[in-house]
């Protein structure tokens, strides 16, 4: 992806464009209000999959379909860690409460 700032003053906006030219937004910093080192993770690793199913995406629309396959596959594995990640704080957070998919202690 290429990003390019819009504008001259101190008001510009930085935007990224992909490499069939579609415009987005930059990416936010996670921010988590515990600060859980699982919720971060989990965060990292959807951003890491957001930006490996763009470059599939993008190999995709240039026919380099090889490449395409291996992002969408390391895509995938970081979706499913960020998956694991927020089940692990569910199970923290969640254990014997209803409601939460989690079983009562007796």
């Amino acid at each position: 992806m290429t990003s390019v700032l819009l504008g001259r003053d101190s008001g510009a906006q930085r935007v990224q464009f992909s490499l069939i030219g579609r415009m987005q937004p930059p990416m936010i910093e996670p921010q988590t209000e515990n600060s859980s080192p699982a919720l971060e993770e989990a965060s990292r690793e959807l951003q890491a999959a957001r930006h490996d199913a763009q470059v599939a995406f993008d190999c995709i629309a240039l026919g380099d379909l090889d490449r395409a396959h291996t992002h969408a596959l390391t895509a995938k594995i970081a979706a499913d860690a960020a998956v694991t990640a927020l089940a692990a704080e569910l199970g923290q957070l969640g254990a014997g409460q209803p409601g939460t998919g989690q079983p009562e202690a007796d």
